[in-house]
């Protein structure tokens, strides 16, 4: 097989400005995986480290404390615990974010019973 710095350089450029979507992370995750394949068999080793920052690039705003405890630790983490690693935060976020929408529900609620009600 012969391969070209260009689709070396492609691939990794890909890589590299991916962000995980609404989707979450799941699909994310497994297009990464795929993507370190290709690269490993044009040659390229991806190593864990260098995935770790690749993920913690792609992660939104709202993670940032998810993101400091990553940075915080000394060694680097292994990409298939950063996969179950996510995966909790986003439940995590998820249960979040649907609390705050019941409570918005709640509020508005209660705002138009003491409006029109008893």
């Amino acid at each position: 097989m012969v391969t070209t710095a260009g689709e070396v350089i492609s691939l990794r450029n890909e890589l590299y400005n991916m962000k995980i979507s609404k989707e979450g992370v799941a699909p994310y995750f497994m297009k990464i995986y795929e993507m370190r394949y290709q690269l490993q068999e044009l040659g390229e080793v991806m190593y864990d480290r260098e995935m770790t920052t690749i993920v913690l690039n792609a992660l939104p705003e709202n993670w940032g404390n998810f993101t400091s405890r990553i940075y915080a630790k000394n060694e680097a983490t292994p990409i298939s615990e950063m996969w179950s690693l996510c995966k909790i935060e986003e439940t995590i976020l998820k249960a979040k974010e649907d609390v705050g929408s019941k409570e918005q529900e709640f509020a508005t609620m209660a705002k138009r019973k003491g409006k029109f009600g008893p």
